[in-house]
């Protein structure tokens, strides 16, 4: 009997992420020159094309929605998809976060994209209401 308990108590501990394997329906974004990411379920998913090492980040608040990523500053933002979500902004390739954004949207967000300089966010969101922040 105790043996069963302590069997049920490792269990329940924490558990680590080893591998995750999808195919993205949406777009693959660069992250640098030689790193892609997608997102896949929970994770973002990066692949080194070089050297084809695979790393993920998981969104710990449901399913990762829209990526986007900003090339010259090595920075990935993505959105979750759950009753008013959140933006999340990561540095690469240390996956350290750099900040969480908080809006006016209700369902999710259908598009983010960082501007051409890099240090502006833009997201928009369709349903149910149409809105458009720059962060």
């Amino acid at each position: 009997m105790a043996q069963v308990r302590e069997l049920e108590e490792n269990l329940y501990a924490s558990l680590s992420v080893r591998w995750v394997q999808g195919f993205p329906k949406q777009n693959v974004h660069f992250v640098n020159d030689s790193t892609i990411c997608y997102s896949c379920g929970n994770f973002v998913v990066f692949i080194n094309i070089e050297t084809k090492k695979k790393t993920v980040l998981q969104c710990m608040n449901g399913i990762v929605g829209v990526v986007a990523t900003n090339v010259p500053y090595e920075v990935v933002a993505f959105s979750d998809r759950k009753l008013k979500p959140l933006i999340y902004i990561y540095n690469f390739p240390g996956l350290t976060r750099r900040t969480k954004l908080k809006g006016n949207v209700l369902l999710d967000y259908t598009l983010l994209s960082f501007s051409y300089c890099g240090t502006y966010l833009a997201s928009y969101s369709s349903l149910p209401e149409f809105e458009l922040a720059l962060w």
